[in-house]
């Protein structure tokens, strides 16, 4: 597949740039805002377009309004999402513009293209409050899209067959893709995130300190042994994996170093046969409860 084709379905998640200590993070951190901004600026130049933030990401949105403040580019796709949200509030519909008026403001934007609900219960993405005011927000072309951040089964049951919501954005890795290959012939935009399942891949030095710390130490052990075989990193092995997932629209990859950066896009390129995908699709589709990170408890 064509490395050009395939960074447009790469999009930067930027939680670190707002909560630098966000999942299991390396010791690379960015420590000023130019620094920061610095960092999109070459990400942009590498042919990123696609930004995910949210304003529950500390200054995220802030740092990226000054980002494209500077680089003017019509190309820029931004997504971002509505949060504090309850159930049957007749307040739903202030909170929402607010908050959306909000994130155009800080994030020096005229519309979001994708605008998710950041909340992922069922009583919160079928509220009729909550619906129609997504709906609005469309029609005054303030968002081009409604998409849904998912966790369980029971929320992706009910969103896939729901026609207002526009994307479903899902964790899909080589840990666990469960949900992917349950429904990936629906009708749905899904975009992949945790494809390195917060950090866990690289940085799993405190597993011994984790509830499910043994089983997530025993499947590394089977992908690194795959990983051995085919000479591969498991870097390139969770992004070769991703790219093979043709119903994928795109994935989200978190990161504040332009080196990991440039790993990450390479890895695109990677060859992946058939032999190794199902390999790993084999270990990885079954359901694993460990591979949650809403299910860690740290001791």
């Amino acid at each position: 597949m064509d490395k050009r084709a395939n960074i447009k379905r790469l999009c930067l998640g930027t939680v670190k740039l707002g909560i630098p200590d966000y999942g299991f993070s390396s010791n690379l951190k960015i420590d000023s805002e130019t620094k920061k901004i610095d960092f999109l600026i070459k990400a942009f130049e590498l042919g990123i377009r696609k930004f995910d933030t949210s304003p529950r990401y500390g200054e995220s949105e802030k740092i990226l309004g000054s980002f494209f403040n500077q680089i003017l580019s019509k190309e820029i796709e931004v997504y971002t999402k509505i949060d504090n949200l309850k159930p049957d509030d007749k307040k739903s519909q202030y909170k929402i513009f607010k908050s959306i008026e909000k994130s155009l403001k800080t994030l020096n934007q005229d519309f979001i293209e994708i605008c998710y609900l950041h909340q992922n219960e069922i009583e919160i993405i079928s509220d009729k409050n909550i619906i129609e005011s997504m709906q609005l927000l469309k029609e005054q072309k303030l968002i081009k899209n409604f998409g849904v951040s998912l966790y369980y089964r029971k929320e992706f049951e009910y969103a896939v067959n729901e026609e207002y919501i526009d994307y479903i954005q899902l964790p899909v890795n080589i840990f666990d893709s469960n949900f992917y290959f349950s429904f990936e012939n629906c009708r749905k935009k899904l975009i992949a995130r945790s494809i390195f399942l917060q950090g866990l891949l690289f940085n799993n030095n405190d597993l011994n300190k984790l509830n499910y710390g043994k089983q997530i130490f025993d499947y590394l052990t089977l992908l690194n042994k795959i990983s051995n075989e085919y000479k591969i990193s498991l870097e390139d092995l969770s992004i070769g994996f991703i790219s093979s997932l043709l119903n994928i629209d795109f994935f989200i990859i978190g990161t504040t170093n332009i080196d990991n950066l440039i790993k990450n896009i390479r890895a695109l390129s990677y060859n992946f046969s058939d032999e190794l995908f199902q390999q790993i699709k084999n270990l990885s589709k079954e359901p694993k409860i460990w591979s949650n990170p809403r299910n860690w408890i740290f001791n």
